[in-house]
């Protein structure tokens, strides 16, 4: 079975102002793409309601670290109250979206993800001895990657959101 360690849970931006959802979700498909993340879209859906438009995404990427070890974040986004604006700037009309939105990241650390070691008992048994003693270093080095991609990736956003802020 994988066990799977969290290190990120529940990191959160919250965003009120213009962004361009569509310029948003590119960068992050092409930050996971730059980064080496495999992209899973586990929910995506837009719901229409008299006060705007709410969309929300869910994105599962992950890396494999080795044959032992993958990386697994979790990408919650929620944007509510969105309403389409016209913005004027330098006779270049633009389409924005204004609105709330509400960012979750959660990052995991899957080991033995394959079940390579669940066959047999014994095989178990020197799966908990190579992961106190073998492995130790390695994992330690995955852990501190994932959670600085997740951090780094939180940062592309943030400057991203930003970019719109003052319009």
């Amino acid at each position: 079975m994988t066990e799977k360690k969290t290190l990120i849970d529940g990191r959160e931006i919250l965003y009120s102002g213009l962004l361009n959802l569509r310029e948003l979700l590119l960068m992050i498909d092409q930050w996971l793409l730059d980064h080496g993340y495999e992209k899973e879209i586990r929910k995506s859906y837009e719901e229409i309601y008299e006060t705007g438009k709410q969309v929300v995404v869910e994105l599962t990427p992950f890396k494999k670290a080795s044959e032992y070890a993958k990386y697994r974040m979790r990408i919650y986004m929620v944007y509510r109250n969105l309403k389409e604006v016209e913005i004027k700037k330098a006779d270049v009309t633009t389409k924005l979206m204004r609105g709330d939105g509400h960012i979750v990241f959660d990052t995991y650390l899957e080991t033995d993800y394959e079940n390579t070691w669940e066959t047999k008992p014994l095989y178990y048994f020197l799966r908990m001895i190579f992961d106190k003693y073998v492995y130790k270093v390695q994992t330690k080095q995955f852990e501190k990657d994932a959670v600085r991609d997740t951090l780094e990736l939180e940062d592309h956003i943030k400057a991203f959101l930003n970019m719109h802020r003052y319009l």
